[in-house]
């Protein structure tokens, strides 16, 4: 059944823009094509801390942005969010206040791929580190408890233990080695923004090539090799 629901969510994910562009429902999606190889306007990457906490959410439509004020009350019924601890970020100022913390609310997909609220049991394991690419999906960005709250689709993110991240791959066989979760959190501050990447892909990419070069045995990481490729197509493009 879990084999059938993934492919299930890939195959209409798959028909969607490139990059972080189309970001349904305001929450950016990690590999929403098959890979993530630029960063959308306004992403903040953070390195964070799962905690064993959860907490119910607001799901008040004039709180939420993008496609989630359209959800039926059935599919926002019980909402949940799993509390992290802050790490690292390459925008601090958005997660300032709440001790450090901040709630990434997941959501899945029901029937005709529509978002809805997180059903299953765990999402991320308490002491896991791992890494986010988050977007204000709130007019009120704070919870009672001062926390900042962020909508996710739980099946994308947080890299590594994303369902969907395996699909990256281009090969059928699994890498035995991954970049880490810090490894990936400091990838995702030096990609390029999709504006640049598409306006001057040389002069956008130079600083991820220069983080890449730093540690050249990383070139082989998954899924550094997947996002190379996608590099090396946009310089031809855009050369």
């Amino acid at each position: 059944m879990r084999v059938w629901i993934v492919f299930l969510l890939a195959a209409p994910l798959l028909l969607a823009p490139p990059a972080l562009e189309g970001q349904r429902a305001g929450a950016p999606k990690l590999g929403v094509d098959g890979l993530v190889h630029s960063r959308g306007e306004g992403t903040v990457a953070v390195l964070a801390r799962a905690t064993a906490s959860w907490q119910g959410v607001s799901t008040r439509s004039e709180e939420l942005r993008g496609d989630f004020r359209y959800l039926p009350d059935f599919a926002t019924a019980r909402s949940r969010g799993q509390v992290f601890e802050v790490l690292e970020s390459d925008a601090p100022e958005w997660l300032s206040g709440g001790q450090g913390r901040f709630v990434a609310v997941p959501w899945s997909f029901g029937p005709g791929c529509a978002e809805e609220g997180w059903q299953n049991p765990t999402w991320v394991s308490p002491g896991d580190t791992v890494a986010f690419l988050l977007l204000p999906t709130r007019t009120r960005s704070r919870d009672g408890q001062g926390l900042h709250v962020f909508d996710v689709l739980g099946w994308h993110q947080p890299y590594p233990v994303g369902d969907l991240i395996p699909f990256w791959r281009k090969g059928p066989d699994p890498s035995l080695v991954w970049l880490s979760p810090s490894e990936f959190y400091e990838l995702l501050t030096v990609l390029p923004m999709e504006v640049a990447l598409q306006a001057d892909p040389a002069g956008a990419l130079s600083r991820a090539m220069a983080w890449v070069e730093r540690e050249p045995d990383r070139r082989l990481a998954f899924p550094l090799p997947e996002i190379l490729e996608a590099w090396e197509n946009a310089l031809r493009v855009g050369g």
